[in-house]
């Protein structure tokens, strides 16, 4: 997608640090919201207008104000749509990342029936991690699941 090569070198080389670790969870109680609509790959909004903000993965940006779509921004959008339609997920937050980003969103796993949706949009090459957080719970899985993910048709 759009990560480089030796940004995720670098991604894999800090995980493969923290791997050796004992590192003490710092994922929050998990509670359930009610998708209303999805911006883009990595953000959606709930039904009490509450924006969550995907922990610990970036997706390509939607083109605003006139700017082209990212390479695979549409996809990225699509599959969070499709992995969310049932209109529950739940959200798990992270004492490593804060609660809120810079933009006042929720930054939270988010899950539905079991399943991780930003290990999936990794695994789908549809997400880079997020380096900003390597001291996130799951920074070294995803690290691992972006390696391991093939480059998406899309590119």
């Amino acid at each position: 997608m759009y990560r480089s090569v030796a940004a995720l070198a670098s991604i894999v080389t800090v995980s493969s640090v923290l791997g050796g670790c004992t590192l003490v969870s710092t994922e929050g109680t998990a509670r359930t919201v009610e998708v209303e609509w999805v911006i883009d790959g990595d953000t959606f909004v709930t039904t009490e207008d509450e924006r969550i903000r995907v922990l610990g993965i970036d997706t390509p940006e939607i083109g605003r104000d006139g700017a082209q779509d990212e390479p695979c921004a549409r996809e990225a959008k699509e599959a969070t749509s499709g992995f969310l339609e049932g209109g529950e997920a739940t959200i798990v937050t992270d004492s490593a990342a804060g609660d809120t980003d810079q933009y006042g969103r929720t930054l939270a796993y988010v899950g539905t029936d079991g399943r991780d949706l930003g290990r999936k949009l990794l695994e789908d090459g549809l997400a880079d991690v997020y380096p900003a957080e390597p001291g996130i719970n799951r920074f070294s899985k995803y690290a691992m699941a972006a390696a391991q993910a093939p480059a998406p048709a899309c590119e």
